[in-house]
């Protein structure tokens, strides 16, 4: 059997949730697509699970960024080069482009890359990815001959067709194509994806990165987004939609629009992402129209229960606000993923006791599966607003690797890194005692403790 020649195989690599596509290099297909680019989508998520299957997660781990441990490496780099070799060469593909999620795509990026250069010596390679902005290719060690930072989708075209690096070219989110996710429905089947409605922020957190990313607000009407999920349900029979973005809100007319749209089609789907809690936004119909338009589950970064705590960190609804939007949500029956930061510059230990109260308050729901957590501690992050702030904390280590966390509070004594971990497992343990779920809980402890310990060595 001939198969068809491409310009460009697209990988999406370990580690990702394997239970949907990453929607990145499907969206690039898309385009791609629109400008007579021939191209196919390699999901190494997916493929590394169904070749080792139930010793998926285990295997994976080797390429975890914070696990220093090659005991499965050498497996993985023989999967890939089998992979490669039998399911790649044979296309001839001249370009090759590797999405970067996060740093824990780093490592599989990192073999990737070495076996397509052996196997296929003359091929290109181009990375992407936001994560890319704030550390440079030379310290991922990733021999790319070319990286794209922003929207790829106009960025790739402009490189395939010059052979010269690409600026900055972000578009219009409404002009682009619908994503393409044939060559993941043709290898794996396909009952649920990832869809966006923005990117970038309508707010501006202390402690966020997004509008250095995307400094510009963009959004997708409500006309777009729907066309999008009528044509994945009719051309994939999609059941499930998780929207990826900052928040499915930043434009509330478009939203109710959106909810309007999603009440009235009378396919069975679902559907949740990411909302933002304005002051005034919302009335109890919305929320009730919410679940009619088959919402099922919603992300909430409230960050911290306590007002004036919010405040600081740049989110300006009041706790009124807050109870609201929770209690209307849990009402009507759709569930609630709850992000909290621990030990924020500000944060009193009379503050902290605070947090096990508003735990208390719900934990009725928590028992139901009703609220889930996600709970770490604040870290200082690279070009947010916060890291500017030098007047309200000091970093005794700015060099190390784990500096985003070594910081210590000006405004509240002792607040270090030891004391947000002790109330970071304090709050896990407590809302875990309370029935709670804790989303990453045991990756999360890990991680810190290795964090912790690291501290400690230092400081001694």
């Amino acid at each position: 059997m001939i198969r068809e020649e491409i310009a460009i195989a697209l990988f999406s690599v370990p580690i990702l949730d394997t239970r949907y596509p990453h929607s990145s290099i499907y969206q690039l297909k898309g385009y791609l697509n629109e400008n007579n680019i021939k191209s196919k989508c390699f999901d190494l998520n997916k493929a590394s699970e169904q070749h080792w299957k139930k010793y998926n997660n285990d295997i994976n781990k080797s390429l975890h960024i914070d696990y220093n441990n090659d005991k499965h490496t050498d497996e993985i780099k023989k999967f890939y080069y089998d992979y490669v070799k039998t399911k790649v060469i044979s296309l001839k593909p001249k370009w090759a482009g590797i999405s970067i999620f996060s740093k824990d795509n780093i490592k599989s990026a990192q073999i990737l890359q070495s076996i397509l250069k052996k196997l296929i010596p003359n091929i290109k390679i181009v990375i992407g990815g936001s994560v890319l902005k704030y550390n440079s290719n030379d310290q991922y060690n990733i021999q790319a001959d070319f990286q794209i930072i922003g929207d790829g989708e106009k960025a790739l075209v402009e490189l395939i067709k010059t052979n010269k690096q690409p600026p900055i070219l972000n578009g219009d989110l409404n002009k682009y194509p619908i994503a393409d996710y044939q060559d993941y429905y043709n290898d794996f089947g396909l009952k649920r994806i990832h869809i966006y409605t923005s990117k970038g922020c309508i707010n501006n957190c202390f402690f966020c990165t997004i509008k250095d990313l995307f400094p510009k607000y963009r959004y997708r009407t409500a006309d777009n987004i729907f066309k999008e999920i009528k044509y994945n349900i009719e051309t994939y029979s999609i059941v499930t939609f998780i929207f990826t973005d900052s928040l499915i809100n930043g434009n509330i007319l478009e939203f109710k629009k959106f909810i309007s749209l999603m009440k009235n089609y009378k396919r069975k789907i679902e559907w949740g992402g990411n909302f933002a809690i304005k002051n005034n936004a919302m009335n109890e119909q919305d929320f009730i129209d919410l679940y009619k338009a088959k919402m099922i589950w919603v992300g909430i970064g409230i960050e911290s229960p306590i007002e004036h705590i919010r405040r600081d960190l740049g989110k300006i609804y009041n706790n009124k606000e807050m109870y609201f939007h929770i209690d209307n949500f849990l009402k009507n029956g759709i569930r609630c993923v709850i992000n909290l930061m621990v030990g924020s510059i500000t944060e009193t230990n009379e503050d902290f006791l605070k947090s096990i109260d508003f735990l208390k308050h719900y934990s009725d729901f928590g028992k139901q599966g009703m609220i889930r957590l996600v709970i770490s501690p604040l870290r200082i992050l690279k070009a947010s607003r916060l890291e500017k702030l030098t007047n309200l904390y000091i970093n005794k280590y700015p060099n190390l690797e784990y500096s985003d966390f070594y910081w210590e509070s000006k405004i509240v004594p002792n607040l270090d890194f030891n004391e947000r971990y002790k109330r970071t497992n304090i709050l896990i343990k407590k809302a875990k005692e309370m029935g709670y779920m804790v989303k990453h809980d045991k990756i999360i402890n890990k991680k810190f403790k290795k964090i912790f310990n690291e501290y400690n060595r230092i400081k001694i």
